[in-house]
């Protein structure tokens, strides 16, 4: 029998087959499985039912346009010994076959003007069937099978069949893409609980307090992951490294950076002296320089306070200049402060160091950008100005009970208003 006359089991509308096929991929395929499976399935049961050569399930990005041509994910079936179909040339037949937005059968694609240019003969394409798979939402993907094992080729009960495949299976797709997404959701939100802990060790320096100086610090991050830093590191009795910055950006990049510099400053704490402020700020620009891209850098102020001389020496990389609050009350700025360029703009800076003096009572506040641009709800900013004002009035505290009075004014004034930027800050007071 020649296959003109052998019978096409898909040729009734009623072939108790069609419905055995469709209830096997039902059973087959859950909501549970992974996209991948379910494609595979899916595409073995169609090569089997209408015999085709290749099979591939197209799905589109779910970020982009329902009519946009890009596909997130693809994948693709054979039946045995059979030859693979350039990938370029699959995406470009899926592309014109996404806009027919319905089921599509050719038998002949040489001389289909749907498939003018694309020459599918050339790469062994005789015949191809297509659905698109749908849902509530809409168009998700298309599936396609390419070169019926038949010379009468597609049918109209194979596009049937493959139509009803579309609408069907369409829905078990994009419940597993759910499922995954909601996995891979929960997957980050424990990574980012980890980090988050992570990062509060690295930002959990203890406090210096001694008959002549008390040093303390606090971060509050704005997200779980933050990309200020602070540190305060007591090197020998009566002199203390701190450092305080601030990585442009936020989230997982600026805490990969911010973990970073932290690490290069600590390293650099091995030679005492003036000098080895500006080694420290070397290394560190050219890390960030070398490894980061060109938007991500750190503005930053790191330098040793020597108790015995109330000196703090110390290097202004493109920071805001510190406030030094005297005994009596007056508000200065840093006389000889040398605010060089940020971290990581361009490599081999000479970094400068400056020197402040202080008296018994003065007191140091090195900060972040985030408490003068704490923003309230009518969008209104904190302010250098209220800043200083609060500083003034609230000087003779120690820096443990200025910093609950200050979160405290800082919360109070945004209110509802969401907290927009990491909040750091170092206090030093010489007793």
């Amino acid at each position: 029998m020649t296959n003109e006359n052998k019978p096409d089991p898909s040729s009734n509308n009623k072939d108790p087959e069609l419905i055995t096929s469709l209830f096997e991929i039902s059973n087959a395929i859950n909501a549970l499985m992974e996209v991948d499976d379910i494609t595979e399935i899916i595409i073995d049961h169609c090569l089997s039912r209408i015999r085709a050569e290749q099979g591939m399930v197209y799905l589109l990005d779910k970020d982009q346009e329902e009519d946009n041509t890009k596909f997130k994910t693809f994948f693709r079936g054979f039946a045995d010994n059979e030859n693979e179909v350039p990938l370029h040339v699959n995406q470009s037949l899926a592309a014109i076959i996404l806009k027919n937005k319905t089921v599509l059968s050719c038998n002949d694609t040489d001389s289909d003007p749907t498939f003018k240019g694309l020459k599918l003969l050339d790469y062994g394409i005789k015949s191809l069937l297509s659905a698109p798979l749908i849902t509530r939402r809409g168009i998700i993907g298309i599936i396609i099978l390419i070169n019926r094992k038949d010379d009468s080729g597609f049918t109209d009960n194979n596009k049937r069949f493959l139509g009803i495949i579309g609408t069907q299976v369409a829905k078990v797709i994009e419940a597993a893409q759910l499922q995954e997404r909601e996995l891979k959701l929960v997957a980050i939100q424990e990574e980012l609980k980890i980090a988050h802990r992570i990062q509060e060790k690295f930002l959990s320096a203890e406090d210096i307090e001694s008959d002549s100086c008390s040093i303390h610090g606090t971060n509050i991050p704005a997200k779980d992951l933050g990309g200020d830093f602070y540190d305060i590191v007591e090197l020998a009795k009566g002199r203390v490294f701190v450092s305080l910055g601030d990585v442009m950006g936020k989230g997982i990049p600026a805490a990969l950076i911010m973990a970073n510099a932290m690490a290069i400053l600590r390293s650099g704490l091995t030679r005492a002296g003036k000098y080895f402020l500006a080694e420290i700020a070397d290394s560190l620009n050219n890390m960030v320089f070398t490894f980061t891209p060109p938007e991500q850098f750190i503005t930053s102020i790191f330098g040793e306070y020597v108790c015995q001389n109330k000196s703090f020496n110390y290097v202004n990389a493109g920071h805001p200049p510190i406030i030094i609050i005297r005994a009596d009350g007056k508000v200065e700025s840093p006389s000889g402060d040398e605010n060089d360029l940020a971290i990581g703009i361009m490599p081999n800076i000479d970094f400068s160091i400056s020197q402040t003096l202080l008296n018994s009572g003065d007191m140091i506040f090195i900060y972040s950008d985030g408490i003068p641009e704490c923003f309230a709800q009518d969008e209104e900013a904190f302010g250098e100005e209220r800043l200083t004002e609060f500083l003034k009035y609230n000087h003779t505290l120690s820096p443990q009970e200025i910093t609950k009075r200050i979160i405290y004014e800082l919360h109070k004034f945004k209110g509802d208003a969401e907290t927009s930027d990491d909040i750091t800050f170092v206090i030093i007071k010489a007793k």
